[in-house]
């Protein structure tokens, strides 16, 4: 094996075998343990799930869930009614299946939660054979086969309890690809009814309503694989008169659709999967033969020219001997819109760039709000108000699935350890803390969330986890190091805290793997205390601004997982702000002092270079 030396000052990665050139395509992936036919998946390619379906060509109903981890498949707890032709969404730990075929067709609705399903709320459409797109707790159905040979152009939105109708697509269809979010979904293919006639239209929905894109190249129905967002991608598999059943794999730009050389292995009709454009799996399904299916396959385009292989952050082309490198960001932060309440120490702040909220908190003259603002990427516009006024929160979550947790009450002043969810438009309560609380971290989703450190009523720095399911909290993982006001980000299982004060302000890194921290050896640059960060990163990519470290702060540090990087300053110095977004496209908002209600947007985009290696 060759030995990969320093390349101009870059730490090269250890590699266990020389690179080899990766080829965009289909690979085969474990098998699973059941097969399985007109079944549904949700998740990524390393954790993947998959569950419900027929076990054999004559439609025998399975409950079966299987779930992946890039290699192999596990048993996961079984479905409370066993069914086919439904649909699925989700994650591998907070899993959405709706509708589908039993003894008849359902609008029953389960969720999984990593190891069980539990009823949600009913559809108001009875139905098999729908799309879908979004999460368990921002969901999206749309169309579907109500009775033999018609379909039916019904949208329906899922909140984590209760399904309303959306806009009516422009076509009504059945047995159709969808993929996307609740506000960002995109629909292709399918059957139109009566009489039956298979399509190639394709749809896009803004959250409220469907408009017509381009066409695909190919009429096609019956695939359940359709992974990505509404402007990258892929479809593979289902069925079209001719050739019938489908090997293709067709890839959506957002505008286009074209029709990759890569193909599976083994043409197939109502399989399950999930994943990105670059980065999916598919399982299951019914064969031309005809026989259901164990068959995994595995798709990887990592879109890089000239044969270079991904290793991590690294690119290697065998041919030129030359390895690729992101080398530095181009970051900036920019002015977002002015809120309509300046105030600082916010009981809530979390959503996206362009989707974020922003609730409770005070002035200087000590007046706390209850009052919620919005952000849409450009103003701010009033949501629902929380029954009391609050400051001092964990909170995590987005627009429509939002969550809030442990408080402080100016009048009577107490501490508090209630929880609030946010729909979008109100606030609901939910359940309590078990240890009283304020200044928390908080990182995962409204249903699998984690409220980390802060202080307790005797002002003591504490370092316990709650995990919230969506009604109640359980007893998590404690912090390595206990703070209060750090930064944090990442899902319930693979969540960071960064910074805080654990009396003294702290540059400690902290990652949580869903049972207990550890302590990163990478700390932050500078060391601070109320600071913000793009809380729906990851737990490898985020960004942290501003605090008091020792004096109020602009410093901006990216995370890549492994080290903090200086980046582009805050235009001004603040502290106990509001923070959302990602490790890509964050916004600041809010904060003190003085007391501010102005709002910064940052943006990194990395840049590439390449850089020849030394071999020896």
């Amino acid at each position: 094996m060759s030995t990969y030396k320093g390349i101009k000052g870059f730490k090269v990665q250890s590699f266990s075998a020389d690179p080899v050139p990766t080829v965009a395509g289909w690979t085969a992936g474990g098998n699973l343990s059941t097969a399985k036919g007109n079944t549904a998946g949700a998740g990524t390619q390393v954790a993947g799930i998959l569950f419900g379906g027929n076990s054999d060509t004559s439609g025998t109903k399975t409950g079966t869930t299987e779930e992946y981890n890039g290699s192999t498949w596990a048993n996961g707890g079984a479905m409370g009614t066993a069914r086919y032709m439904h649909a699925g969404t989700g994650t591998q730990t907070a899993a959405l299946a709706f509708g589908g075929y039993v003894s008849s067709n359902t609008n029953a609705t389960e969720e999984y939660d990593g190891s069980s399903w539990t009823s949600g709320g009913n559809m108001s459409n009875t139905t098999r054979s729908r799309a879908r797109g979004g999460t368990q707790t921002a969901g999206l159905a749309f169309g579907g086969l109500p009775s033999p040979g018609t379909s039916t152009d019904a949208t329906e939105e899922y909140n984590g309890s209760s399904w309303t109708a959306g806009g009516t697509m422009g076509t009504g269809r059945y047995a159709l690809g969808g993929s996307g979010t609740q506000t960002a979904g995109l629909g292709a293919g399918g059957f139109h009814g009566p009489p039956a006639t298979i399509q190639n239209l394709t749809e896009e929905y803004d959250g409220s309503s469907w408009t017509a894109s381009n066409a695909m190249p190919i009429t096609l129905g019956s695939t359940n694989a359709q992974s990505g967002t509404q402007t990258a991608s892929i479809t593979t598999g289902g069925n079209n008169p001719s050739p019938g059943y489908v090997s293709a794999t067709l890839e959506y730009d957002g505008s286009n659709w074209t029709t990759l050389p890569a193909t599976i292995a083994t043409a197939r009709t109502g399989l399950g999967g999930d994943g990105s454009n670059t980065a999916s799996f598919i399982a299951g399904g019914e064969t031309a033969a005809p026989a259901v299916s164990t068959s995994t396959e595995e798709y990887n385009n990592f879109q890089e020219p000239n044969n270079f292989e991904i290793i991590g952050d690294t690119f290697y082309n065998t041919t030129e001997k030359k390895f690729k490198f992101i080398k530095e960001g181009a970051a900036s932060w920019a002015s977002g819109g002015t809120m309509s309440d300046a105030r600082y120490g916010f009981w809530a702040s979390f959503g996206l760039q362009t989707a974020a909220v922003a609730c409770g908190g005070a002035d200087s003259p000590n007046e706390f709000f209850a009052t919620t603002e919005e952000y849409d990427g450009s103003s701010w516009t009033s949501g629902g108000n929380i029954p009391t006024a609050l400051g001092s929160g964990g909170s995590l979550g987005t627009l429509t699935a939002g969550f809030g947790a442990g408080a402080y009450r100016f009048s009577p002043a107490s501490k508090l350890a209630n929880s609030y969810e946010y729909d979008g438009s109100s606030w609901t309560s939910g359940g309590s803390l078990s240890t009283t609380r304020i200044n928390s971290a908080g990182f995962g989703t409204q249903t699998a969330g984690a409220i980390s450190g802060g202080t307790n009523p005797g002002n003591t720095v504490i370092g316990n986890t709650e995990e919230y399911d969506g009604s109640s909290f359980s007893s998590g993982g404690s912090l390595a190091t206990s703070v209060r006001n750090g930064g944090s980000a990442g899902t319930q299982t693979s969540g960071i805290v960064f910074g805080g004060s654990t009396g003294s302000n702290s540059a400690v890194t902290q990652t949580y793997d869903g049972s207990s921290f550890s302590s990163n050896p990478a700390s932050m640059n500078t060391a601070r205390t109320s600071l913000k960060s793009g809380l729906n990163g990851t737990q490898t990519s985020t960004v942290a601004f501003g605090g008091n470290g020792p004096s109020q702060s602009s410093a901006t540090e990216d995370w890549d997982g492994t080290t903090w990087t200086t980046s582009t300053a805050l235009p001004a110095t603040v502290q106990s702000h509001g923070g959302a977004g990602t490790g890509t496209a964050a916004l600041s908002f809010g904060g003190t002092s003085p007391d501010r209600g102005d709002a910064y947007e940052y943006t990194f985009a990395g840049t590439a270079t390449t850089e020849t290696a030394t071999l020896s």
